[in-house]
């Protein structure tokens, strides 16, 4: 649901893709969530916005939510402009139980 994340401008970056970045804080990426998400960072990009989704402090993750990380660095344009922090310890976990580990820390950049 919307309420689960925030967006913030984070100012410009040195993209040459994508302009201003968009931070989206996520605290649940379920199923639930995942059609929001998924909506808002298709807008950012539409708008040229590069986007990191802020998962220091996702304290629940499914299935659905971990497919929607692999399908963003699986998809080389959208994985130019879409990256988030390092994820919390549930949702590695998560991650790592599905054997996705290694792409979900591919989208990682540093703060």
């Amino acid at each position: 649901m919307l309420d689960e994340f925030t967006v913030e401008n984070q100012g410009a970056t040195d993209n040459a893709v994508c302009g201003d970045m968009q931070a989206i804080a996520i605290e649940s990426l379920t199923i639930a969530q995942c059609a929001a998400v998924a909506d808002q960072i298709k807008h950012n990009l539409a708008q040229g916005l590069p986007t990191v989704l802020d998962l220091a402090h996702c304290q629940e993750a499914d299935s659905a939510g971990i497919q929607l990380l692999v399908a963003i660095q699986s998809d080389p344009a959208t994985s130019l402009c879409v990256h988030w922090t390092k994820p919390s310890i549930a949702l590695s976990m998560k991650a790592d139980r599905l054997g996705l580990q290694s792409w979900v820390n591919a989208g990682v950049v540093e703060k």
